[in-house]
């Protein structure tokens, strides 16, 4: 019965852990990053290449505080100083993902949205200035947001499964 006992005690840990855990929401914007114009196949390769190159080096720019600015003037959030650490990057070649977490399903949607929005123009306005700063107006690399977050339906945080198996076997040991 004292192993009986340890299961419960320990299944009540994980759902005591879980309840005071505040929900959170995750959502994923979608940019692709386009390279030049193709007028040949060689040229349509070449862009490719160096595409999927600068989406990787783009990837640092979601968490600058420029973006997190931009984010916070488009949402009319009072401080940009929370923004960067909701958000993560990723790339897969050309592809450019933005995920936010958030406390509300339309608020991580919204975020993402912003923030695919906020690092396409960021970008943009980097690569039209030149060595000394000026801004040329052109620019044969850019990110185009594509996808929109779907507000998502289900929380990803507390992980409630992960948390009881984790507390049973605590208790059963």
């Amino acid at each position: 019965w004292l192993l009986a006992a340890s299961v419960v005690l320990g299944l009540a840990a994980g759902v005591a852990v879980s309840w005071m855990q505040p929900a959170l929401y995750s959502a994923t914007s979608t940019g692709y990053v386009v390279a030049g114009n193709s007028a040949t196949v060689g040229d349509a390769f070449a862009g490719k290449n160096l595409a999927a190159e600068k989406a990787a080096t783009y990837l640092p720019l979601v968490q600058s505080r420029s973006v997190a600015e931009r984010i916070a003037e488009d949402m009319g959030l009072a401080s940009a100083s929370e923004v960067a650490c909701r958000l993560k990057a990723s790339n897969t070649g050309v592809i450019f993902h933005i995920t936010a977490t958030a406390s509300s399903p339309e608020l991580a949607a919204e975020l993402a949205d912003s923030a695919i929005r906020a690092t396409s123009e960021e970008a943009n306005a980097l690569e039209t200035m030149t060595v000394s700063g000026e801004n040329t107006g052109y620019t044969v690399v850019r990110i185009v947001p594509v996808e929109l977050a779907q507000t998502p339906t289900r929380p990803v945080s507390p992980d409630w499964t992960r948390n009881l198996l984790i507390s049973l076997a605590l208790g059963a040991m």
